[in-house]
C-alpha cells in the first residue's frame, strides 16, 4: 500500500480539458494516477466479436522500416511502450517525447509496432521482454517497426479500444530524461527496500516522478479545491481537485513533505557533481518560485549558494545548464525589503517577499510568489543567513574612489569598519591610512544614483567619496556588512 492513497480527479486535455474521476497513489518519489472511469472504453469494440480480418494485404505488410536511433549521454530513446504477448498485442510506441533521440529520427509514429530491437525478434515478446531489450540496446540502436494502419487492420478489437484509451492516458504523467547530474537511482527508497508490492504503469495508470516538481495552486487552474504540479522542464503538468479543502489540504502537505524530502536528497548529489562548476561553492537550498513579471508571474527554479541567488527556467539538469544562469543575485548587494502580503493556503492574497539588489545598472527589485507562509520563511531564512555568512567568509570588500582629489580605496571589514588607503604608495605596500572609522560611528548613508557617496559619521565627520562608477552596489553591501555586524552584536549579547 502505498504512502497516500485517495480518490480525486484529474483535468486531462490541459486548461478546458475534460475531468476524469482518478485514485492516486503516492509511493516513494513517483505518484501514481489511475484514471477509474474508462471502463466505457473497454466496451467499444463491437458485440459481436468479431475481430476483424486475421490476413493482412501483403502491400501493408511488407511497409516495413529499418530506423536507426543514435542516443544522446545519459538520455534514452525517449519513446513509450505498450502491448506485449500477454495483452495479444504486439508491442506499441504509445508515446514519443519531444526533442529526444526518437523524435529527431522523423521516421517514428505513435501506434508503429516494433517487430525488432537490433536484430532482436519482438513479435512474440512479452511487455517486460521488449523493456529489457530496447534497455540493453546500447547507444545505436536500430528498429525494424511496421505503421500503425497495418496494427490496426491486423488486431482491430484490440487495437481500438486500446487506442482510445491511451489517448486519455497519454496526457497524464511523464517521464524524466535521465538522472539529475548523472544520478543512476532515484532519491529515496529504492524497490530492493521495499516489503510491500510497488505499483506499476498499466493501461489505466501512469506514474508522476515527483523530483523537482513545482507544486502549486491557483497558477493556471482556477478551480476550488485543486493543486497543480509541473513537470522539471515545465513543459507537462498534472492538475488535481479534491471535493473539499480538507482532501485538497491533505494533498497538498503529502506532496510537499515528498518533494521536501526529495529535494533535500537531490542538493546533497548536487554538492558532490558541481564543486567545479560553482567555484567550490556549496548550495544551501533549492526549489521553485514565482518571478512576478510584466504581465503574469513566471515559475524559475531558485538556488542559494554560498555567495549567490542563481535563478533558471527550468531545473538545471546537467552540469552544463548549472553554468548557465538566468540571472544571478550577488547576497552581499541584495536585500529582502518585505514580505508583508497575507495569504493562506488556496487563499486569493499571493504570499510574497519583495528583493532588491545594487547593480551598477541601478537598483534591481524582483517580486517573488509562495505558496505557504512555511515557504515564504524558508526563503527569508535561508536568504538572511546566507548574507551574514557571506560576510563572516569574505571578511572584507574593497572600492577604488576619490576623496578630497586624492585617489583612495575605501576598505569595509566586517570586525574593523570603514578604512580610507592612499593608493599612492611607492613601497608597494597596502598604503597610507587616511582615516578609519568603526561600523557603529555610523549616523547616515546616502548616494546620488550615478558615482557619489556620502557617509555622517558621530563626531561630526562628513566624507564625500566619488567611487566613478554607479555607487549601489557599495551601498548594499555596505547595509548587509552592517546587518551582519548588528546579528553578530544580538548572538554575543
Amino acid at each position: 500500500m502505498g504512502e497516500k492513497v485517495g480518490n480525486t480527479e484529474v483535468l486531462v486535455g490541459g486548461i478546458g480539458g475534460i475531468w476524469h474521476e482518478a485514485r492516486l497513489t503516492l509511493e516513494a518519489d513517483h505518484l501514481f494516477v489511475t484514471l477509474t472511469d474508462l471502463d466505457d472504453l473497454n466496451n467499444l469494440q463491437g458485440s459481436d466479436g468479431e475481430s476483424g480480418p486475421s490476413e493482412v494485404p501483403e502491400p501493408i505488410a511488407s511497409q516495413k522500416r529499418v530506423v536507426q536511433i543514435c542516443k544522446s549521454d545519459n538520455n534514452g530513446l525517449g519513446i513509450s511502450i505498450k502491448g506485449g504477448r500477454e495483452n495479444k498485442m504486439p508491442i506499441l510506441i504509445s508515446k514519443i517525447f519531444k526533442g529526444m533521440a526518437a523524435d529527431l529520427t522523423e521516421n517514428l509514429y505513435v501506434g508503429d509496432a516494433i517487430l525488432s530491437v537490433n536484430g532482436e525478434d519482438l513479435k512474440e515478446a512479452t511487455h517486460d521482454e521488449a523493456v529489457r531489450a530496447l534497455k540493453r540496446a546500447g547507444k545505436v540502436v536500430t528498429l525494424e517497426v511496421v505503421p500503425s494502419f497495418y496494427v490496426t487492420v491486423k488486431y482491430l478489437r484490440e487495437v481500438t479500444p486500446y487506442f482510445r484509451k491511451a489517448s486519455v492516458m497519454a496526457d497524464i504523467g511523464w517521464e524524466l530524461q535521465s538522472g539529475f547530474l548523472g544520478a543512476e537511482n532515484g532519491f529515496l527508497t529504492t524497490d530492493e527496500d521495499r516489503s510491500s508490492p510497488v505499483m506499476t504503469n498499466g493501461p489505466d495508470t501512469r506514474s508522476v516522478p515527483l523530483l523537482f516538481c513545482h507544486l502549486t495552486q491557483n497558477y493556471k487552474c482556477e478551480e476550488v479545491h485543486s493543486l497543480e504540479l509541473h513537470s522539471p522542464d515545465r513543459l507537462h503538468s498534472l492538475i488535481i481537485k479534491c471535493s473539499s479543502e480538507a482532501d485538497i489540504t491533505s494533498w497538498y502537505n503529502a506532496l510537499h513533505s515528498t518533494l521536501d524530502r526529495l529535494t533535500i536528497a537531490a542538493l546533497v548529489h548536487a554538492n558532490k557533481m558541481l564543486g567545479d562548476v560553482l567555484d567550490k561553492a556549496t548550495i544551501h537550498h533549492m526549489g521553485w518560485l514565482k518571478l512576478k513579471g510584466k504581465d503574469e508571474w513566471e515559475p524559475q527554479f531558485c538556488a542559494v549558494t554560498d555567495h549567490d541567488m542563481i535563478l533558471f527556467q527550468e531545473v538545471p539538469w546537467t552540469k552544463e545548464a548549472w553554468a548557465n544562469p538566468l540571472v544571478f543575485y550577488p547576497l552581499l548587494a541584495t536585500r529582502i525589503v518585505n514580505s508583508t502580503h497575507k495569504g493562506s493556503l488556496g487563499g486569493s492574497e499571493p504570499i510574497t517577499m519583495t528583493m532588491r539588489c545594487g547593480t551598477q545598472e541601478g537598483v534591481a527589485m524582483s517580486v517573488f510568489q509562495h505558496d505557504t507562509h512555511r515557504d515564504l520563511a524558508t526563503w527569508v531564512k535561508v536568504l538572511v543567513q546566507g548574507a551574514h555568512t557571506a560576510v563572516q567568509r569574505q571578511k572584507e570588500v574593497a572600492c577604488y574612489c576619490e576623496w578630497r582629489g586624492v585617489e583612495a580605496k575605501l576598505v569595509l571589514h566586517h570586525e574593523e569598519g570603514f578604512t580610507l588607503l592612499s593608493t599612492h604608495d611607492v613601497s608597494g605596500g597596502r598604503g597610507r591610512v587616511l582615516w578609519t572609522q568603526p561600523f557603529h560611528k555610523l549616523l547616515m548613508s546616502s548616494d546620488d544614483g550615478a558615482r557619489l557617496i556620502w557617509l555622517r559619521f558621530d563626531g561630526d565627520m562628513e566624507v564625500e567619496l566619488d567611487l566613478k562608477t554607479n555607487p549601489k552596489p557599495f551601498v548594499f553591501i555596505l547595509h548587509t556588512f552592517l546587518s551582519a555586524k548588528v546579528h553578530q552584536q544580538s548572538l554575543s549579547s
